[in-house]
C-alpha cells in the first residue's frame, strides 16, 4: 500500500536528519580524528620486556580526570630509576592525545630546544617554519622563549587534546615560566611532571612511585632475561638474589641485562 503524504514526510525528515548527522560526524571526524596525531619520540622497552603497571597507570589516569579544571596536572615523584619516564610515556601512548609531546626540563636550554621542537611540528605551512627559523638570529635566549611559546600555545589551543610531560624537573620555579596553567591560553589538556623533588607543591596532585613489589621485580628479571628453570638456578636462588639489589625498574633492569650478556652467577654480580 501507498504511504500517506505524512508518513512520507516524517521518513523523509527522519532520513534527511540521518544524513546530516553522518555528514556532521564525517567532518568532525576529518578535523580532529582523521588528523595525524603529533607525538615526540616516546620510547619504552619492547612489549616482551615492558613492566606494565596497571595499579600505577590507573592511579594515575583517576589523578588526571579528578576536578574541574581545564588544565589538570599530575607530578611524578621517586628516586632515578624508579620509573617515572616510562610510567609517564605509556600513559601517554595509552589514552592518545592530539598531540604529545615531551620537554627535556633538564636545562633551560633542552628546554626551549623541546618546545621549538613542538612548535615546527605544530607549524602548518612554509611561512610559519621561516618564522621558526628566524626566531634563531638577533634574539635573546629569553625572547626566543617567549616568541616559541606564543606560538605553541596559539597552536595549542586549535587540539582538542594533548599532553605535555615534563621530564626530569629539578624544581618547579625553573619551569614556572613554560607550564600551563591558563586554559584561555593554552586551551585544553594535561601536564605529567617527572621529578625527584620531593618537597614539590606547585603541581598537584602528586603521586609518589614507590619501589616494585617482590613480584614485580621478578617479573621484570624473567622478562629480561627470559628466564625458565631449565636455564637459570631454581627460583628460590632468584628470589633470593632480587632481595639484594635495590628494588627500582632501572636497578633490576642492569642486573639482568648483565647477567644475561655475561651470564655471571648471581653470587659473582
Amino acid at each position: 500500500s501507498h504511504l500517506s503524504r505524512g508518513k512520507k514526510f516524517l521518513w523523509y525528515t527522519v532520513i534527511l536528519c540521518i544524513v546530516l548527522f553522518m555528514s556532521s560526524a564525517s567532518m568532525i571526524k576529518d578535523k580532529f580524528l582523521g588528523a595525524p596525531f603529533i607525538r615526540s619520540d616516546l620510547r619504552l622497552p619492547e612489549q616482551g620486556i615492558l613492566l606494565k603497571r596497571p595499579k600505577l597507570i590507573r592511579m594515575m589516569g583517576e589523578k588526571l580526570s579528578a576536578g574541574e579544571d581545564s588544565i589538570k596536572s599530575l607530578a611524578l615523584v621517586g628516586v632515578g630509576g624508579s620509573g617515572k619516564t616510562i610510567l609517564a610515556r605509556y600513559y601517554a601512548k595509552e589514552y592518545g592525545y592530539s598531540v604529545t609531546w615531551e620537554i627535556n626540563a633538564e636545562t633551560k636550554e633542552t628546554m626551549i630546544a623541546s618546545f621549538e621542537d613542538l612548535a615546527y611540528a605544530l607549524s602548518a605551512t612554509e611561512e610559519e617554519r621561516e618564522f621558526l627559523k628566524g626566531l634563531r638570529a638577533g634574539n635573546t635566549l629569553e625572547e626566543r622563549e617567549s616568541r616559541i611559546l606564543d606560538f605553541v600555545k596559539k597552536h595549542l589551543k586549535k587540539y582538542p587534546s594533548w599532553m605535555l610531560i615534563y621530564d626530569n624537573v629539578e624544581h618547579y620555579s625553573d619551569i614556572r615560566s613554560c607550564f600551563p596553567r591558563d586554559a584561555t591560553v593554552w586551551g585544553k589538556g594535561q601536564v605529567i611532571v617527572t621529578t625527584q623533588d620531593e618537597t614539590i607543591s606547585s603541581i598537584q596532585p602528586v603521586l609518589r612511585i614507590q619501589e616494585l613489589t617482590k613480584e614485580e621485580k621478578i617479573d621484570l628479571f624473567k622478562k629480561i632475561t627470559k628466564y625458565s628453570n631449565s636455564s637459570f638456578s631454581p627460583l628460590s636462588k632468584l628470589e633470593s638474589f632480587l632481595e639484594s639489589i635495590p628494588s627500582y625498574p632501572l636497578d633490576v633492569w642492569v642486573a639482568a641485562s648483565y647477567i644475561t650478556a655475561t651470564g655471571i652467577s648471581y653470587e659473582k654480580y
